[in-house]
């Protein structure tokens, strides 16, 4: 069994979060890598969690989703700090024996992700301001469809 949990304020290579899935039981892997985008003049993205809160629900996340898909392995690395445009903020990555379960865990686990975790998000624009993005009800309506 995978399961690896990284927070972490470097940024990192999602080539080699794949890298860690190496298992000749694996038939599958699914993966997906969200980027800080520029949109509305932002210019940096700075994300605030609580070590240890944070910590724990993504071990219950990784330990939930492996039950839920009867998963080989799960990757979450999750970034903290200031990013700038076009860096990862966020890698998941599921393993299984067919692509369906790795698949639909991958859609759950970045759902639960926008809603379940302790992450605050600061969007830092061209003229020095910023503002706080506040949790989207399209998201917690789909977190709640699970």
């Amino acid at each position: 069994m995978i399961r690896y949990i990284s927070l972490q304020n470097c940024p990192f290579d999602p080539g080699e979060e794949l890298c860690k899935f190496r298992s000749e039981s694996i038939g599958a892997i699914a993966s997906f890598t969200g980027l800080v985008r520029s949109e509305n003049e932002i210019v940096a993205l700075s994300i605030e969690h609580h070590p240890v809160m944070t910590q724990k629900t993504l071990e219950q996340l990784c330990d939930m989703v492996i039950t839920r898909y009867h998963l080989l392995g799960v990757s979450i690395t999750h970034r903290y700090e200031l990013l700038k445009l076009g860096e990862p903020i966020v890698f998941v990555a599921a393993a299984s024996v067919h692509r369906k379960a790795a698949m639909e865990a991958i859609v759950y686990m970045m759902d639960r992700l926008k809603t379940d975790i302790p992450l605050w998000k600061k969007e830092i624009f061209a003229d020095g301001t910023s503002r706080w993005i506040e949790q989207k009800q399209s998201d917690v309506d789909r977190s709640f469809s699970w």
